[in-house]
């Protein structure tokens, strides 16, 4: 939203399409916030599953899934796009496994019914 907005206000400004490279350090900053989140929720899901005594952690397999919330340019749609969510299990793979556990990626359709 910071990003598009600043968009805006510099091509009134020059009247013209922004350069190339216009929004290169707001989406740098962008990228470090994500890496930071990701790896505060994969710290906390390891912490969580070492205190609980769990051997295996489970996750969707999300890929190939696209957001489709709401009209274009809406909120939920723009949070679903910065949402990590394959960085998040890569961490988790990665730290569960130096501590000898197992992360399984399951099929997304009807989870929500099966785990009843």
């Amino acid at each position: 939203m910071m990003i598009k907005s600043s968009s805006r206000k510099t091509r009134a400004k020059i009247g013209k399409d922004y350069q190339r490279s216009f929004s290169k350090k707001l989406y740098r900053k962008s990228n470090h916030i994500n890496k930071e989140i990701s790896r505060k929720v994969a710290g906390s899901i390891v912490d969580f599953v070492k205190i609980h005594g769990v051997a295996v952690i489970v996750f969707e397999n999300l890929s190939g899934w696209k957001a489709k919330g709401g009209k274009k340019c809406t909120v939920t749609r723009q949070g679903f796009h910065l949402w990590c969510h394959c960085q998040i299990i890569s961490l988790v793979e990665d730290r569960w496994g130096e501590l000898s556990g197992k992360v399984v990626k399951v099929n997304p359709r009807y989870t929500s019914k099966a785990s009843l």
